[in-house]
């Protein structure tokens, strides 16, 4: 689902009426004319000259239009104008111009639920199992990492739609038809799905080298899909931001912009290289019911960050979240044993300098989607260089022991401590 800016409506304008013009005082009117001419060419040189005359820094770059096929509405792009010597104002034209052509075309290329003309993207696969497609070599890379971490993670499209019915409810009475812990109808589709989603001989992606995949999906398969009305075989779901981060980021830095950082609002932070700002990002934990700033930590250059939470925190988690009256929370990351959403610690953070912001979710993910979270996944990702953060019993601890973590959460009655962690 995405935000659609529409256009404003047209002002109530009065009706305009004709009027026969004297030529008593022509020439005082002429002076007046040619004075109102000489103003505005002042006014237009001051706005120019104001465009030009920007200082540089550090500076949200705006992209040149959000829509409904441009991904930067959920994206932000933070840069250095002016590190190198070049005027801030032509570069920050330039890179909001690349910036926003980056987003279309990451939004094309991973969209699981849009047809885009002679774009093989998800949507195209999904409508067509079983052929050989040619698809753009970014999402061929999208699916290779996958394979390498050997994940079903796309294949659980159905139960993905599922969820996604559950976020858009706007109550407690709608979410009850959608939500698998509460409603047995929900439950029993996931989990019939599962044995289909689960297993590599009803579905799977097969790469076939030069960009072509073939999706294979049993006949078995497809009769359910059909009986069952699902469209959807494959999707990136929670994960979309995180190929989309990297991908806008990699378009910027091949270009020559590297003083700056993308980042999504639901975790994904992808630096582009060398920041003087000194950077950082808060450590959350849950507690009671509300979120709590536990430390800060730096974001140096080059590393790249995950960061998934146990509840919303700003409007447009609506997208992956469902908050109960109760207090109770749903959220996008799905245990693919069972089907069933979860979140084992009230927030996780990996961050890394070697991978990029999808390939740190996958080394992480199973070790959130959990009743508990499972140390020996995040020991793994740690040997792969990828550190982690997290809180539980009003501790922080630490993958790396030399992280210099600040502002300790203290108060009269609460008091946070930190912790190097390692298995």
């Amino acid at each position: 689902m995405k935000n659609v800016r529409k256009g404003a409506a047209a002002p109530n304008l009065p009706s305009v009426e004709r009027v026969e013009l004297s030529e008593k005082h022509l020439y005082l009117r002429i002076i007046c004319a040619v004075l109102l001419v000489v103003l505005a060419a002042a006014l237009i040189s001051r706005a120019v000259a104001g465009v030009f005359a920007n200082p540089g820094g550090w500076t949200t770059i705006e992209p040149e239009l959000s829509a409904e096929n441009n991904s930067s509405l959920e994206l932000m792009l933070q840069y250095e104008l002016g590190r190198e010597g070049n005027n801030p104002a032509i570069e920050q034209k330039k890179l909001a111009k690349l910036y926003t052509k980056a987003c279309g075309e990451a939004y094309q290329l991973f969209s699981s639920t849009k047809e885009f003309p002679e774009q093989h993207n998800l949507w195209y696969l999904n409508r067509n199992p079983n052929q050989i497609v040619t698809v753009e070599p970014s999402l061929y890379a999208a699916f290779a990492l996958l394979e390498q971490y050997q994940s079903r993670y796309l294949y659980f499209a159905p139960i993905y739609e599922q969820y996604r019915g559950l976020f858009s409810c706007i109550s407690d009475t709608e979410a009850e038809d959608f939500d698998p812990y509460s409603n047995a109808d929900a439950d029993a589709f996931v989990q019939n799905t599962l044995q289909y989603v689960q297993d590599p001989a009803q579905i799977s992606l097969e790469l076939l080298g030069e960009n072509r995949v073939r999706l294979h999906v049993s006949d078995d398969y497809l009769q359910y899909a059909k009986e069952k009305e699902i469209t959807e075989f494959v999707d990136f779901f929670w994960l979309e931001n995180a190929f989309t981060v990297d991908y806008v980021a990699q378009v910027l830095m091949d270009a020559g912009f590297t003083h700056g950082v993308v980042a999504s609002y639901d975790g994904f932070s992808r630096h582009l290289g060398d920041v003087e700002t000194p950077l950082s990002i808060n450590i959350f934990d849950w507690s009671g019911d509300q979120w709590r700033i536990a430390a800060r930590m730096p974001h140096p250059n080059g590393v790249n960050l995950v960061t998934m939470r146990s509840h919303p925190m700003q409007e447009l988690d609506v997208l992956h979240y469902y908050a109960w009256a109760n207090g109770e929370v749903r959220t996008p990351y799905i245990d693919e044993t069972d089907g069933k959403c979860k979140a084992a610690l009230s927030s996780l953070t990996g961050y890394s300098s070697q991978h990029g912001c999808a390939e740190i979710a996958l080394q992480i993910y199973g070790a959130y989607t959990a009743n508990q979270p499972v140390l020996p996944i995040l020991q793994a990702a740690v040997e792969q260089g990828t550190d982690v953060v997290f809180c539980e019993e009003k501790t922080v601890y630490h993958s790396d022991a030399e992280l210099p973590l600040a502002d300790l959460y203290s108060n009269d009655e609460t008091v946070y401590q930190q912790e190097y962690w390692r298995q």
